[in-house]
């Protein structure tokens, strides 16, 4: 108990640090946009110097009685944010190269209207995206080259995700809804652009398997004969943050989906 209460004393005083550190930031990049950023930024100031002077003071007192184990704790924490951060960043970064080579190909514009018409007991490819990037269209060119020829209808599927955060009422759902598809028009232009029937099913929620499973129940109706695709991250040397770090969506919605007895291949993307 007596160790917890150093670790709580230590932590909340460099949550407050950091926090107002964070504000004087944030006014000294406003302080061309907002008039009274002086104020603001002074204000912040004497809170940092406060906390940081509180934090100080603790650690000296409590260093030996314990505050050591608190500093070591979140010293590992701290690092290992760090570290992964950095791993997001790297992977990011591969994912914007895959959408500079892959979102920018000719055929949008010269998509026909309404286009070719629909098989609908041909063989149709259902394809997960999470929005038009690199990696949808990614698994869009596996499957051609996977199986020339074989699909003659493409359904592209996404669920979109309501963020707690972010979330402000009804309006912003309809905001998320319009941008998913818009984003998921272009997957549609593009395919019909070259010759095959492509549409857009969306839906907006908080459960990404759920939707998913929901949409492709509703495709196998309407396409008897569809294969479910979805693509996924793999890197050259699988370690446990690469495991840990990115979801496992794509193993979860196949193993629903072939539970409810609707063949799903997962196509893979590699992270170079």
């Amino acid at each position: 108990m007596q160790y917890l209460v150093i670790m709580y004393s230590i932590n909340v005083f460099m949550t407050f640090t950091i926090s107002q550190f964070g504000m004087c930031v944030h006014w000294w990049k406003e302080r061309h946009r907002q008039g009274r950023w002086k104020g603001k930024l002074c204000l912040n100031g004497v809170g940092f110097l406060l906390t940081s002077s509180i934090l100080a003071a603790t650690v000296w007192i409590k260093f030996p009685e314990g505050g050591w184990i608190t500093l070591l704790i979140t010293g590992v924490f701290i690092a290992l944010s760090f570290l992964i951060r950095r791993h997001y960043r790297e992977v990011r970064e591969q994912t914007r190269r895959l959408d500079d080579l892959l979102t920018h190909l000719p055929g949008e514009e010269t998509a026909p209207l309404p286009g070719p018409t629909p098989h609908r007991d041909a063989p149709t490819a259902a394809i997960m995206v999470s929005g038009y990037n690199g990696m949808g269209m990614h698994v869009f060119f596996s499957i051609a080259r996977a199986f020339p020829g074989v699909f003659r209808n493409f359904i592209f599927l996404s669920a979109g995700v309501i963020d707690s955060s972010r979330f402000k009422g009804a309006e912003e759902v309809a905001n998320l809804g319009a941008d998913l598809k818009d984003q998921l028009r272009h997957y549609v232009e593009f395919v019909r652009s070259h010759g095959s029937y492509a549409e857009a099913r969306y839906e907006v929620g908080t459960d990404v398997i759920d939707i998913i499973s929901h949409l492709a129940d509703d495709v196998a109706r309407d396409f008897p004969n569809v294969t479910v695709f979805a693509g996924k991250l793999v890197f050259r040397e699988e370690n446990f943050m690469s495991r840990l770090l990115h979801n496992q969506t794509s193993f979860l919605v196949q193993k629903k989906l072939v539970h409810h007895g609707l063949p799903m291949l997962i196509m893979p993307i590699r992270a170079m």
